[in-house]
C-alpha cells in the first residue's frame, strides 16, 4: 500500500517544484525586462536632453561663428550691432 503512496506523492511533489521553478524564473524574467524598460527610457531621454542642448557658438558655411548672445527686442543695443 505505501508503495502505491510512494508513487502516486512522489509526481505531485516533483511537478509542484517544477511549478515553483518556472514561477520564479518568470518572475526574475520580468524583473529583468521592466530593469531593461527603465534603462532605455533613461537613455532615450538623456538623448533627447542632450541633443535639445544648444552650444553658445555655432559655425555656419560661410565660415563666420555666431556669438551666441541675444539679438532683438530683449537685447542691449551692442548687441543689436
Amino acid at each position: 500500500m505505501s508503495r502505491y503512496v510512494v508513487i502516486l506523492i512522489v509526481p505531485l511533489v516533483v511537478g509542484s517544484l517544477i511549478a515553483v521553478a518556472i514561477l520564479l524564473i518568470n518572475g526574475l524574467r520580468e524583473r529583468r525586462e521592466r530593469k531593461d524598460m527603465e534603462l532605455r527610457e533613461a537613455r532615450r531621454l538623456i538623448d533627447v536632453c542632450v541633443s535639445n542642448r544648444h552650444p553658445m557658438s555655432r559655425a555656419i558655411f560661410s565660415g563666420h561663428a555666431t556669438p551666441g548672445k541675444p539679438r532683438g527686442a530683449g537685447a542691449t543695443a551692442t548687441a543689436r550691432d
